[in-house]
């Protein structure tokens, strides 16, 4: 035990030893309490030392920066060494594979350096990543929940309308048949009844100018030629019953002046 604490708390094993238990135990006391003084000197250092949020969004944005700028120069690299390998392979005509050669190891090169800024700028992004504030996330995410429901509750309620309009429809639609018929028979029954008092009016003119010209033989004037054809279409429930005429009108009309002048 002595061997063990003595060597993880870098206390080593000197000449000098102390043989007591009590000497030991004050030995090992002082020991942790000088390793634990040394991790609280290195939290505070490493503390002072750490960078904060706002330096390391700066930090990230600035290396941001820098690779985007090396991609880029990466990337013209490549396209310039293409460009002279083909100026070197097709445009001249003495082709010199030592230079040729040499612009191909620089292609390589490029390339490498392109892919390997590349990764660095993944790596970055992904540092950048875990740097989100979780309290501003969950901010975020309680805003968009909350406007989410809203969304939901005003959706319901349009649903609500939508469906009360449709039973209201739907009700209206059902009752369009009976308010149909009803008004198709008060107009059918109107009609009729206006067009037996023409009737009336027409036969009873007819006969009085008869009897007053005592043989000017006036003929009544039959109902098709006074209304209008589409108002007295023949149909079975819409043709006029046939009425008698009054006696006086009769007795006139059979008068032998009449008969005379028909004659």
């Amino acid at each position: 035990m002595w061997l063990l604490s003595s060597s993880f708390l870098s206390i080593g094993l000197p000449h000098m030893v102390p043989h007591p238990y009590c000497g030991k135990v004050s030995r090992l006391l002082t020991g942790i309490r000088g390793a634990g003084c040394t991790a609280l000197v290195v939290a505070v250092v490493a503390r002072k030392l750490e960078l904060t949020k706002a330096e390391k969004h700066v930090h990230n944005f600035m290396m941001d920066t820098q690779l985007t700028k090396r991609i880029k120069n990466a990337a013209a690299n490549v396209l310039r060494e293409t460009w002279l390998i083909y100026k070197h392979t097709k445009l001249q005509k003495k082709i010199d594979h030592s230079r040729v050669r040499k612009h191909q190891r620089k292609f390589l090169q490029a390339i490498h350096q392109l892919r390997s800024v590349k990764m660095e700028q993944r790596k970055l992004s992904d540092q950048a990543n875990t740097l989100v504030d979780l309290s501003k996330m969950q901010s975020v995410m309680y805003e968009l929940m909350s406007e989410l429901n809203d969304r939901s509750e005003d959706l319901e309620r349009q649903m609500l309308s939508l469906e009360t309009r449709v039973e209201q429809l739907t009700a209206g639609f059902s009752a369009l048949p009976a308010h149909l018929s009803a008004t198709l028979s008060a107009q059918h029954t109107t009609l009729l009844h206006l067009l037996r008092e023409r009737d009336a009016r027409d036969y009873r003119g007819g006969g009085w100018g008869g009897g007053g010209a005592g043989g000017g033989g006036t003929a009544l004037v039959p109902v098709n030629q006074l209304a209008p054809a589409h108002a007295l279409t023949p149909s079975p429930t819409l043709a006029p019953e046939p009425q008698q005429p009054p006696e006086g009108t009769i007795e006139g009309s059979t008068s032998p002046n009449t008969s005379t002048s028909s004659c």
